[in-house]
Protein backbone atom coordinates (compact mmCIF):
# COMPACT_ATOMS: atom_id res chain seq x y z
CA UNK A 1 0.00 0.00 0.00
CA UNK A 2 3.25 2.12 0.75
CA UNK A 3 4.19 0.98 -2.35
CA UNK A 4 0.93 2.59 -4.33
CA UNK A 5 0.67 6.04 -2.33
CA UNK A 6 4.46 6.32 -2.47
CA UNK A 7 4.64 8.26 -5.95
CA UNK A 8 1.94 9.96 -4.72
CA UNK A 9 3.25 11.53 -1.51
CA UNK A 10 6.93 12.30 -3.46
CA UNK A 11 4.82 14.41 -5.81
CA UNK A 12 3.50 16.19 -3.09
CA UNK A 13 6.64 16.89 -1.12
CA UNK A 14 8.06 18.13 -4.80
CA UNK A 15 5.18 20.40 -5.19
CA UNK A 16 5.25 21.70 -1.88
CA UNK A 17 9.04 22.11 -1.70
CA UNK A 18 8.41 23.72 -5.21
CA UNK A 19 6.13 26.25 -3.25
CA UNK A 20 8.28 26.81 -0.13
CA UNK A 21 11.30 27.60 -2.74
CA UNK A 22 8.82 29.91 -4.44
CA UNK A 23 7.94 31.71 -1.44
CA UNK A 24 11.51 32.39 -0.22
CA UNK A 25 12.12 33.56 -3.99
CA UNK A 26 9.65 36.17 -3.67
CA UNK A 27 10.30 37.18 0.20
CA UNK A 28 14.49 37.16 -0.95
CA UNK A 29 12.94 39.60 -4.41
CA UNK A 30 10.70 41.66 -1.78
CA UNK A 31 13.79 42.64 0.06
CA UNK A 32 16.17 43.28 -2.60
CA UNK A 33 13.63 45.75 -3.91
CA UNK A 34 13.30 47.31 -0.90
CA UNK A 35 16.89 47.75 -0.34
CA UNK A 36 17.20 49.10 -3.76
CA UNK A 37 14.37 51.72 -3.39
CA UNK A 38 15.92 52.36 0.18
CA UNK A 39 19.33 53.02 -1.18
CA UNK A 40 17.70 54.84 -4.18
CA UNK A 41 16.27 57.14 -2.00
CA UNK A 42 18.53 57.57 0.52
CA UNK A 43 20.95 58.20 -2.58
CA UNK A 44 18.43 60.78 -4.09
CA UNK A 45 18.32 62.64 -0.29
CA UNK A 46 22.18 63.03 -0.14
CA UNK A 47 22.09 64.48 -3.99
CA UNK A 48 19.24 67.08 -3.09
CA UNK A 49 21.65 67.63 -0.07
CA UNK A 50 24.83 68.10 -1.93
CA UNK A 51 23.01 69.96 -4.67
CA UNK A 52 21.60 71.98 -2.28
CA UNK A 53 24.86 72.61 -0.37
CA UNK A 54 26.51 73.92 -4.02
CA UNK A 55 23.72 76.08 -4.64
CA UNK A 56 23.88 77.75 -1.74
CA UNK A 57 28.11 77.79 -1.94
CA UNK A 58 27.27 79.30 -4.89
CA UNK A 59 24.81 82.09 -3.96
CA UNK A 60 26.77 82.75 -0.93
CA UNK A 61 30.35 83.07 -2.26
CA UNK A 62 28.71 85.00 -5.54
CA UNK A 63 25.70 86.93 -4.32
CA UNK A 64 25.55 89.61 -6.96
CA UNK A 65 24.64 92.36 -4.41
CA UNK A 66 28.16 91.20 -2.68
CA UNK A 67 29.40 93.11 -5.55
CA UNK A 68 27.80 96.29 -4.27
CA UNK A 69 30.15 96.43 -1.13
CA UNK A 70 32.45 98.86 -0.97
CA UNK A 71 35.27 98.90 0.94
CA UNK A 72 35.66 101.67 3.46
CA UNK A 73 36.92 104.45 2.81
CA UNK A 74 37.13 108.27 3.46
CA UNK A 75 36.45 111.28 0.34
CA UNK A 76 39.10 114.54 0.82
CA UNK A 77 37.25 117.76 0.24
CA UNK A 78 39.73 120.63 -0.28
CA UNK A 79 37.34 123.45 1.07
CA UNK A 80 40.31 126.27 0.74
CA UNK A 81 44.02 126.34 0.17
CA UNK A 82 46.66 123.76 0.08
CA UNK A 83 46.55 120.43 1.48
CA UNK A 84 49.27 117.63 1.44
CA UNK A 85 48.49 113.73 1.27
CA UNK A 86 50.83 111.37 2.41
CA UNK A 87 49.58 107.70 1.14
CA UNK A 88 49.93 104.15 2.85
CA UNK A 89 53.62 103.07 2.36
CA UNK A 90 54.60 106.45 0.98
CA UNK A 91 57.77 108.15 2.45
CA UNK A 92 56.86 111.08 0.36
CA UNK A 93 53.99 114.12 0.53
CA UNK A 94 51.86 114.56 -2.54
CA UNK A 95 49.41 117.79 -3.13
CA UNK A 96 45.95 116.45 -2.44
CA UNK A 97 43.00 117.17 -5.14
CA UNK A 98 39.56 117.38 -4.55
CA UNK A 99 37.85 114.11 -4.08
CA UNK A 100 40.98 112.10 -3.33
CA UNK A 101 40.20 108.84 -1.75
CA UNK A 102 41.54 108.32 1.26
CA UNK A 103 42.00 104.70 2.80
CA UNK A 104 43.43 103.30 6.31
CA UNK A 105 47.17 104.71 6.69
CA UNK A 106 46.59 107.96 4.71
CA UNK A 107 47.87 111.25 6.67
CA UNK A 108 46.95 114.81 5.75
CA UNK A 109 48.09 118.60 6.46
CA UNK A 110 46.41 120.99 5.44
CA UNK A 111 48.48 124.57 5.06
CA UNK A 112 48.03 127.59 7.75
CA UNK A 113 45.35 129.09 5.54
CA UNK A 114 43.69 125.99 4.35
CA UNK A 115 40.65 124.01 5.16
CA UNK A 116 39.77 120.73 4.19
CA UNK A 117 36.94 117.75 5.31
CA UNK A 118 36.98 113.55 4.80
CA UNK A 119 33.55 112.91 4.11
CA UNK A 120 33.82 108.67 5.71
CA UNK A 121 31.43 106.09 4.26
CA UNK A 122 28.96 105.84 6.51
CA UNK A 123 28.26 109.61 6.51
CA UNK A 124 30.67 110.67 9.63
CA UNK A 125 32.69 113.85 8.44
CA UNK A 126 35.81 115.42 9.96
CA UNK A 127 36.62 119.00 9.16
CA UNK A 128 40.45 119.91 9.15
CA UNK A 129 41.24 123.29 10.46
CA UNK A 130 44.69 125.47 8.88
CA UNK A 131 47.67 123.89 10.40
CA UNK A 132 46.50 120.22 11.18
CA UNK A 133 48.10 117.07 11.10
CA UNK A 134 46.48 114.07 10.56
CA UNK A 135 46.46 109.96 10.27
CA UNK A 136 43.51 107.91 9.69
CA UNK A 137 44.80 105.04 11.10
CA UNK A 138 41.85 102.79 11.08
CA UNK A 139 38.46 102.42 9.16
CA UNK A 140 36.55 99.14 9.25
CA UNK A 141 33.33 98.20 7.99
CA UNK A 142 32.59 94.51 8.88
CA UNK A 143 29.32 94.76 6.48
CA UNK A 144 26.99 93.55 9.58
CA UNK A 145 25.86 93.97 13.06
CA UNK A 146 29.46 95.15 14.81
CA UNK A 147 30.06 98.65 14.28
CA UNK A 148 31.32 101.03 11.82
CA UNK A 149 34.97 101.81 12.51
CA UNK A 150 36.68 104.96 12.56
CA UNK A 151 39.93 105.70 14.40
CA UNK A 152 42.19 108.91 13.60
CA UNK A 153 45.82 110.21 14.83
CA UNK A 154 45.67 113.33 15.37
CA UNK A 155 48.96 114.93 15.42
CA UNK A 156 48.29 118.61 15.43
CA UNK A 157 45.61 121.35 14.78
CA UNK A 158 41.91 121.52 15.18
CA UNK A 159 39.28 119.14 13.87
CA UNK A 160 35.34 119.14 14.10
CA UNK A 161 34.27 116.19 14.00
CA UNK A 162 30.33 115.18 12.78
CA UNK A 163 30.08 111.70 13.98
CA UNK A 164 26.73 110.20 12.12
CA UNK A 165 24.36 108.59 14.75
CA UNK A 166 21.55 108.33 12.41
CA UNK A 167 23.60 105.87 10.28
CA UNK A 168 23.86 103.03 12.06
CA UNK A 169 26.39 101.69 14.87
CA UNK A 170 29.03 104.06 14.08
CA UNK A 171 32.47 103.74 16.58
CA UNK A 172 34.42 106.87 16.05
CA UNK A 173 37.87 107.42 17.74
CA UNK A 174 40.59 110.35 17.82
CA UNK A 175 43.94 109.48 19.46
CA UNK A 176 46.43 112.06 20.38
CA UNK A 177 49.92 112.24 21.88
CA UNK A 178 47.86 113.05 25.44
CA UNK A 179 44.21 111.00 25.35
CA UNK A 180 42.25 108.48 23.80
CA UNK A 181 38.95 110.43 22.93
CA UNK A 182 35.63 107.90 21.95
CA UNK A 183 32.03 109.04 20.87
CA UNK A 184 29.57 106.97 18.98
CA UNK A 185 27.19 109.89 17.82
CA UNK A 186 27.99 113.50 18.27
CA UNK A 187 29.30 117.24 17.32
CA UNK A 188 32.52 117.73 19.42
CA UNK A 189 36.10 119.54 18.51
CA UNK A 190 39.42 118.34 19.09
CA UNK A 191 42.67 120.79 19.49
CA UNK A 192 46.22 119.80 19.64
CA UNK A 193 48.98 122.45 20.94
CA UNK A 194 52.58 122.05 20.04
CA UNK A 195 53.26 120.81 23.09
CA UNK A 196 50.39 117.62 22.26
CA UNK A 197 48.41 119.59 25.05
CA UNK A 198 44.49 117.97 24.16
CA UNK A 199 41.69 120.20 23.99
CA UNK A 200 37.93 118.76 23.76
CA UNK A 201 35.02 120.64 23.34
CA UNK A 202 31.24 118.82 22.61
CA UNK A 203 29.07 120.77 21.25
CA UNK A 204 26.42 118.15 20.92
CA UNK A 205 25.77 114.12 23.00
CA UNK A 206 28.98 113.31 24.98
CA UNK A 207 32.51 112.79 24.46
CA UNK A 208 34.65 110.23 26.69
CA UNK A 209 37.93 111.55 26.74
CA UNK A 210 40.82 108.84 28.49
CA UNK A 211 44.16 109.59 29.60
CA UNK A 212 45.99 108.14 32.64
CA UNK A 213 44.32 105.36 33.51
CA UNK A 214 41.16 107.62 34.05
CA UNK A 215 38.11 108.81 31.68
CA UNK A 216 35.77 111.78 32.02
CA UNK A 217 32.78 111.96 30.29
CA UNK A 218 32.15 115.40 28.30
CA UNK A 219 28.47 116.54 27.81
CA UNK A 220 27.68 119.19 25.31
CA UNK A 221 28.32 122.40 26.51
CA UNK A 222 31.75 121.52 28.36
CA UNK A 223 35.27 121.28 27.62
CA UNK A 224 38.54 119.17 29.30
CA UNK A 225 41.66 119.85 28.62
CA UNK A 226 44.89 116.88 29.01
CA UNK A 227 48.55 117.07 29.05
CA UNK A 228 50.66 114.73 27.98
CA UNK A 229 51.11 111.65 30.69
CA UNK A 230 48.73 113.40 33.09
CA UNK A 231 45.19 112.81 33.71
CA UNK A 232 41.92 114.66 31.99
CA UNK A 233 41.18 117.84 33.97
CA UNK A 234 37.21 117.97 35.20
CA UNK A 235 34.88 119.13 32.48
CA UNK A 236 34.18 122.83 32.60
CA UNK A 237 31.67 124.89 30.90
CA UNK A 238 32.85 126.06 27.66
CA UNK A 239 33.73 129.97 27.73
CA UNK A 240 31.19 132.47 26.58
CA UNK A 241 31.87 132.76 22.90
CA UNK A 242 33.83 136.19 22.33
CA UNK A 243 31.88 137.04 19.34
CA UNK A 244 29.12 135.55 17.58
CA UNK A 245 26.09 136.09 14.43
CA UNK A 246 23.27 134.50 15.46
CA UNK A 247 21.08 134.13 12.23
CA UNK A 248 17.41 133.52 12.13
CA UNK A 249 15.48 132.51 8.81
CA UNK A 250 11.45 132.78 9.11
CA UNK A 251 9.72 130.32 6.87
CA UNK A 252 8.52 129.89 4.42
CA UNK A 253 12.62 130.02 3.34
CA UNK A 254 15.60 127.63 5.04
CA UNK A 255 18.63 128.77 4.69
CA UNK A 256 22.98 127.72 3.89
CA UNK A 257 25.43 130.44 5.44
CA UNK A 258 28.92 130.25 3.52
CA UNK A 259 31.67 132.03 5.55
CA UNK A 260 34.77 133.61 4.02
CA UNK A 261 36.69 130.54 4.26
CA UNK A 262 34.11 128.65 1.77
CA UNK A 263 32.58 126.68 4.91
CA UNK A 264 28.92 125.76 5.02
CA UNK A 265 26.46 125.74 7.65
CA UNK A 266 22.55 125.20 7.43
CA UNK A 267 20.39 122.81 5.01
CA UNK A 268 20.72 121.96 1.39
CA UNK A 269 17.92 121.48 -1.23
CA UNK A 270 17.55 118.21 -0.65
CA UNK A 271 16.89 118.70 3.51
CA UNK A 272 20.71 117.19 4.91
CA UNK A 273 22.13 119.06 7.35
CA UNK A 274 25.82 120.54 7.00
CA UNK A 275 27.90 122.24 9.64
CA UNK A 276 31.54 122.84 8.26
CA UNK A 277 32.27 125.56 11.38
CA UNK A 278 33.42 124.37 14.31
CA UNK A 279 31.36 125.32 17.91
CA UNK A 280 28.90 126.71 15.25
CA UNK A 281 25.45 125.24 15.76
CA UNK A 282 22.25 125.09 13.92
CA UNK A 283 18.83 123.93 14.61
CA UNK A 284 16.30 121.91 13.13
CA UNK A 285 13.75 123.62 10.79
CA UNK A 286 10.28 124.23 12.67
CA UNK A 287 7.30 125.44 11.62
CA UNK A 288 8.87 128.75 12.77
CA UNK A 289 12.12 128.62 11.20
CA UNK A 290 15.39 127.65 11.77
CA UNK A 291 18.74 129.35 13.92
CA UNK A 292 22.41 129.13 13.09
CA UNK A 293 24.70 130.08 15.41
CA UNK A 294 28.21 130.93 14.26
CA UNK A 295 30.72 130.90 16.85
CA UNK A 296 33.56 133.59 16.55
CA UNK A 297 32.97 134.09 12.69
CA UNK A 298 35.76 135.43 10.62
CA UNK A 299 36.27 138.76 9.08
CA UNK A 300 34.84 139.02 5.71
CA UNK A 301 32.03 138.09 3.05
CA UNK A 302 28.94 135.79 3.65
CA UNK A 303 26.66 134.72 1.67
CA UNK A 304 23.10 133.57 2.49
CA UNK A 305 21.26 131.33 0.13
CA UNK A 306 17.38 131.04 0.67
CA UNK A 307 15.47 128.20 -0.66
CA UNK A 308 11.46 128.89 -0.76
CA UNK A 309 9.46 126.04 0.44
CA UNK A 310 6.27 127.50 -0.25
CA UNK A 311 5.64 131.01 -1.82
CA UNK A 312 5.37 133.61 0.72
CA UNK A 313 7.29 136.87 2.66
CA UNK A 314 10.13 135.33 4.31
CA UNK A 315 12.13 137.39 7.02
CA UNK A 316 16.03 136.90 8.05
CA UNK A 317 17.70 138.50 10.81
CA UNK A 318 21.38 138.95 11.12
CA UNK A 319 22.64 139.79 14.70
CA UNK A 320 26.21 139.91 16.43
CA UNK A 321 26.86 139.10 19.66
CA UNK A 322 29.88 140.55 21.01
CA UNK A 323 30.34 139.42 25.06
CA UNK A 324 27.37 137.57 25.39
CA UNK A 325 25.48 140.83 24.59
CA UNK A 326 23.54 142.21 20.96
CA UNK A 327 25.94 144.90 19.32
CA UNK A 328 23.46 144.73 16.20
CA UNK A 329 21.13 143.25 14.55
CA UNK A 330 19.84 143.53 10.58
CA UNK A 331 16.43 142.28 9.79
CA UNK A 332 15.43 142.07 5.93
CA UNK A 333 12.15 141.21 4.23
CA UNK A 334 12.43 139.16 0.66
CA UNK A 335 9.70 137.73 -1.43
CA UNK A 336 9.98 134.11 -1.45
CA UNK A 337 8.90 131.12 -3.75
CA UNK A 338 9.65 127.55 -4.40
CA UNK A 339 10.46 128.17 -7.51
CA UNK A 340 13.41 130.22 -6.70
CA UNK A 341 16.12 131.09 -4.67
CA UNK A 342 17.70 134.22 -2.91
CA UNK A 343 21.04 135.68 -2.05
CA UNK A 344 21.50 137.99 0.50
CA UNK A 345 25.83 139.10 0.81
CA UNK A 346 27.03 140.33 3.70
CA UNK A 347 30.06 141.75 5.06
CA UNK A 348 31.44 141.80 8.81
CA UNK A 349 34.77 143.18 10.34
CA UNK A 350 36.16 141.98 13.27
CA UNK A 351 38.38 145.04 14.99
CA UNK A 352 40.50 144.55 17.84
CA UNK A 353 38.73 141.77 18.66
CA UNK A 354 35.57 142.86 18.25
CA UNK A 355 32.44 141.71 15.80
CA UNK A 356 31.31 144.62 14.01
CA UNK A 357 29.10 145.73 11.22
CA UNK A 358 30.32 147.86 7.94
CA UNK A 359 28.10 151.09 7.57
CA UNK A 360 28.54 149.50 3.70
CA UNK A 361 25.91 146.65 5.04
CA UNK A 362 22.23 147.95 4.24
CA UNK A 363 19.99 145.72 3.20
CA UNK A 364 20.36 143.41 0.44
CA UNK A 365 23.83 144.31 -1.24
CA UNK A 366 23.61 142.08 -3.65
CA UNK A 367 20.52 140.42 -4.76
CA UNK A 368 20.43 137.63 -6.93
CA UNK A 369 17.23 134.96 -8.08
CA UNK A 370 18.18 131.93 -9.79
CA UNK A 371 15.67 129.24 -10.69
CA UNK A 372 16.35 126.52 -8.05
CA UNK A 373 16.11 123.95 -10.61
CA UNK A 374 19.50 124.94 -11.65
CA UNK A 375 21.28 124.99 -8.85
CA UNK A 376 22.27 121.69 -7.52
CA UNK A 377 23.25 120.89 -3.64
CA UNK A 378 26.78 121.19 -4.49
CA UNK A 379 26.74 124.85 -5.53
CA UNK A 380 26.50 127.63 -2.90
CA UNK A 381 25.94 131.57 -3.08
CA UNK A 382 29.09 132.12 -4.86
CA UNK A 383 29.10 129.57 -7.51
CA UNK A 384 31.58 127.91 -5.45
CA UNK A 385 31.01 123.82 -4.57
CA UNK A 386 29.95 123.05 -1.09
CA UNK A 387 32.06 120.60 -0.91
CA UNK A 388 29.63 118.10 0.39
CA UNK A 389 27.23 115.63 -1.47
CA UNK A 390 23.43 116.05 -0.60
CA UNK A 391 22.22 113.00 1.36
CA UNK A 392 19.19 110.88 -0.46
CA UNK A 393 16.06 113.65 -1.23
CA UNK A 394 13.73 114.39 2.37
CA UNK A 395 10.37 113.44 1.91
CA UNK A 396 8.87 116.47 4.01
CA UNK A 397 10.49 119.17 6.22
CA UNK A 398 14.54 118.63 6.11
CA UNK A 399 16.08 116.70 8.93
CA UNK A 400 19.46 117.26 10.22
CA UNK A 401 21.64 114.34 10.13
CA UNK A 402 25.60 113.90 8.60
CA UNK A 403 25.96 114.55 4.66
CA UNK A 404 27.86 111.52 3.07
CA UNK A 405 29.59 111.19 0.11
CA UNK A 406 28.61 109.22 -3.22
CA UNK A 407 29.88 105.59 -1.97
CA UNK A 408 32.12 105.24 -4.38
CA UNK A 409 35.85 103.20 -3.55
CA UNK A 410 38.98 102.10 -5.36
CA UNK A 411 38.92 98.77 -6.88
CA UNK A 412 39.36 95.88 -4.33
CA UNK A 413 38.67 93.02 -6.12
CA UNK A 414 36.17 90.78 -5.34
CA UNK A 415 34.91 90.41 -1.96
CA UNK A 416 34.42 86.55 -1.36
CA UNK A 417 33.45 86.61 2.32
CA UNK A 418 31.78 90.19 3.16
CA UNK A 419 29.99 88.94 5.99
CA UNK A 420 29.98 89.37 9.30
CA UNK A 421 32.12 86.20 11.76
CA UNK A 422 28.57 85.76 13.33
CA UNK A 423 26.69 85.15 10.15
CA UNK A 424 29.84 83.17 8.83
CA UNK A 425 29.69 80.92 12.03
CA UNK A 426 25.91 79.84 11.85
CA UNK A 427 26.58 79.20 8.20
CA UNK A 428 29.38 76.88 8.82
CA UNK A 429 27.57 75.08 11.63
CA UNK A 430 24.30 74.59 9.35
CA UNK A 431 26.45 73.43 6.91
CA UNK A 432 28.08 70.68 9.23
CA UNK A 433 24.70 69.17 10.47
CA UNK A 434 24.13 68.95 6.49
CA UNK A 435 27.40 66.88 6.32
CA UNK A 436 26.66 64.97 9.30
CA UNK A 437 23.32 63.67 7.71
CA UNK A 438 24.60 62.71 4.34
CA UNK A 439 27.29 60.30 6.05
CA UNK A 440 24.53 58.81 8.03
CA UNK A 441 22.30 58.62 4.91
CA UNK A 442 25.40 57.17 3.40
CA UNK A 443 26.12 54.83 6.04
CA UNK A 444 22.98 53.11 6.22
CA UNK A 445 22.98 52.73 2.34
CA UNK A 446 25.68 50.42 2.50
CA UNK A 447 24.48 48.28 5.01
CA UNK A 448 21.37 47.72 3.21
CA UNK A 449 23.20 47.18 -0.22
Amino acid sequence: MFIFFEPMFTVCLLEKGYYVHRTKVRIENTRTMKKRIGGLAVAIVMIAIVVFLAVDAGFFLYNPNRLKLTSPFGVLDIIRGNILVMKKDAYTWEKAVDGMILETGSRIKTAPDAHAAITFTRGTTTKLEPGTDLVIDKIEDSQGTQPYVVILKQQSGKTWNQVDKTGGNTSFQIRTAAADIMVHGTLFSTEVDEWGKTTVQTTEGRVNVSAGGEEVQVLAGKMTEVKPREKPAAPIAIPLAKNELVITVNNPAFGLVQDPSGSSIGYLNSGAKVNQMPGSSVSVIEESGQTIRIREPEMGDYTLTLRGVTDGTGQVSVEGFVGGKSAFIHIESCNITAARETLLKLHYDVIDGLLQRTPSDQGILGDKVALASQLSDETTAQGKPAKIQPAPAATSQPAPGAISKTEKSPDKGFDWLGVDKYGLIGRLVSIGCLLLIVAVLFVIMRKNS
